[in-house]
């Protein structure tokens, strides 16, 4: 499904995969320690068919512009999925933008989570939080 996205006009294409939510966290937990280099390459390849199904030239991601990515992967693992579909794999490193682009969004009050998306990773996260919680609160406590 194609829609604006937001007051830039560029099209946005969301996918509704028809892969079982299960079925891909099970695939990511097999790979673990290499649970990023499986999502990229799950996530990757699927927008590669979608740009080329959708008769698109060109498709790129979101992660290039964090600082917390695999960039190498990426561009990797987009190239070889772009090769397979036919289209192409548009890589750039924004990094160096990543506080500008975190002002921009607040500015404009876009939601912008703070984990990379994964499962995975918002439990992590959850993690830390509570680790951080229950310190706080036995320091307190002594």
């Amino acid at each position: 499904m194609a829609q604006a996205a937001g007051a830039g006009g560029v099209a946005l294409v969301s996918d509704s995969s028809d892969e079982p939510l299960a079925e891909f966290l099970l695939r990511l937990a097999r790979n673990r320690g290499r649970r990023c280099r499986a999502c990229y390459q799950l996530r990757l390849e699927r927008a590669a068919q979608r740009a080329a199904a959708g008769g698109y030239d060109v498709f790129s991601t979101t992660l290039t512009i964090s600082p917390y990515q695999d960039l190498e992967a990426i561009a990797q693992i987009g190239a070889s999925a772009a090769e397979a579909a036919g289209v192409r794999f548009l890589f750039a490193d924004l990094r160096d933008d990543y506080h500008t682009a975190a002002d921009r969004a607040r500015e404009l009050a876009l939601y912008r989570q703070n984990y990379c998306g994964c499962v995975f990773s918002a439990l992590e996260r959850a993690e830390r939080r509570a680790r951080r919680a229950i310190a706080k609160a036995l320091s307190q406590s002594a």
